[in-house]
């Protein structure tokens, strides 16, 4: 019997921040947003959810930061977006699952990484991702059984090529909108920190 026949699920979670975001002019996961870098909110949604949490970056200051926050952190010099999740999902050799995060989603709340676990229980050998009106989204949580083909991406891709290849293998987690906002500029920035400050 498996681990996920056998109820032993254990996920963990690669948190993307390798980005050299070029549109927004820099390192935008250090960009302060109400207050505290915008690494931080992820930081904080994905903190103790997982078997295992990893930081996957390029960028000292990210580095610096989430380890000054308790998190482990994988750092390189890789200049692909297929080389990080191969160093991600390289590092989740002990887990069924991997949900991979990405740093620049700050209305991600923890209640729904919370659901899509409990909903990979409940089909443990499917794809889940976020999903708001029908427009799907991330995080996205893969099953132990395309970690190879997640490890041996093409150069350039991410796990949309998986996806793609597997559109059978899909399952939806039902979110608000706003969760799959993510930061490309400065003015998304703004439009952001105003969402935040208009909620609290």
């Amino acid at each position: 019997m498996n681990d996920m026949a056998a109820g032993m699920t254990r996920i963990g979670c690669v948190i993307m921040a390798s980005g050299q975001g070029r549109r927004f002019g820099g390192n935008k996961l250090m960009a302060t947003l109400t207050g505290k870098p915008l690494i931080d909110y992820i930081l904080q949604a994905t903190e103790g959810l997982f078997q295992r949490r990893v930081v996957v970056t390029r960028h000292e200051s990210v580095r610096q930061y989430c380890l000054s926050q308790g998190a482990e952190v994988l750092f390189h010099c890789e200049p692909e977006r297929s080389d990080t999740i191969r160093l991600g999902i390289e590092a989740m050799a002990d887990c069924t699952h991997c949900m991979f995060c990405m740093g620049d989603q700050p209305l991600i709340k923890r209640e729904s990484l919370e659901k899509m676990q409990r909903a990979a229980q409940t089909a443990p050998d499917k794809i889940w991702r976020f999903s708001a009106d029908g427009v799907p989204g991330a995080p996205v949580l893969f099953p132990r059984k395309f970690f190879l083909e997640l490890a041996d991406l093409p150069a350039g891709e991410g796990g949309g090529y998986v996806i793609r290849n597997n559109p059978s293998e899909i399952m939806e987690v039902n979110v608000d909108v706003c969760e799959l906002m993510d930061i490309d500029t400065p003015a998304d920035l703004q439009r952001i920190e105003k969402i935040l400050v208009d909620f609290d």
